[in-house]
């Protein structure tokens, strides 16, 4: 869950707080089978976040490397780790796998989201980013796929790249 999203979440149940201060102090009488509305809305919220949580994303690990000049990336663990400081392009190429109605990887510096791919819908639909990330020597790079997610591995692609020092 992104930054906004959650700040979002937050605001909201700040309101539906706040709302149920104010219309808890009602006159009427209660049942037995009443149930104070602002529960029911603060269950079901908390049910989505824990739902959005259990989301928890894969790392996508590519196991055939086509060129890995200065030996930055790991194919085992799918790490790069900038050999050098300097400011580097990273891209990341999807394609939805014909039984999945959507795909998404999200491409991280440490563990900031830094990029989103995104397929949907239509067979073959395709997703593309491009990021230009500043790292310093050992600072990491990867890709994760969203869990549920398939890939067309032949037709989905990571790359980097550095284009200057410091």
């Amino acid at each position: 869950m992104d930054t906004r999203t959650f700040k979002s979440l937050s605001v909201t149940l700040l309101i539906l707080v706040w709302m149920g201060h104010v219309t808890s102090g009602s006159s009427r009488d209660r049942r037995s089978d009443d149930i104070n509305p602002l529960e029911a809305v603060v269950s079901d919220m908390s049910q989505k976040v824990n739902l959005l949580t259990a989301e928890v994303a894969a790392l996508k690990t590519r196991a055939e490397v086509i060129f890995n000049a200065g030996s930055g990336y790991n194919p085992t663990s799918g790490l790069f780790t900038a050999p050098s400081s300097g400011t580097y392009v990273f891209f990341v190429n999807v394609m939805r796998h014909a039984n999945d109605p959507t795909v998404q990887l999200n491409i991280f510096k440490g563990g900031s989201l830094a990029l989103r791919a995104y397929a949907c819908c239509s067979t073959y639909a395709n997703g593309s980013g491009l990021v230009t990330l500043h790292l310093n020597q050992g600072e990491t790079v990867h890709v994760q796929i969203d869990i549920g997610s398939s890939l067309n591995g032949a037709y989905s692609t990571f790359s980097g790249f550095k284009i200057s020092p410091l």
